[in-house]
């Protein structure tokens, strides 16, 4: 086994740790304004293409979520 190798591993984890933190938080940061895009479109997307939309989504959740948002009700994603 490659030691030198295995312990330059070990010591370069934190650095990858904090990169992937960072992404995350990152990724976290722009959720709202996914969210946001997101009932923005479902609003304003014709009857035939949300029928569309409504047919490939699997979970009866996001559907009924969908169905609300196009309603001009208020949803709760979390």
């Amino acid at each position: 086994m490659d030691y030198e190798a295995l312990n330059k591993a070990i010591k370069q984890m934190p650095i990858i740790v904090n990169k992937v933190n960072k992404a995350i938080k990152n990724i976290v940061k722009e959720i709202p304004s996914i969210i946001e895009r997101t009932e923005e479109s479902i609003r304003t997307m014709d009857d035939d293409k949300f029928e569309k939309y409504l047919n490939k989504l699997d979970d009866i959740r996001l559907k009924e979520k969908a169905i609300a948002i196009k309603n001009g009700e208020k949803v709760n994603w979390f």
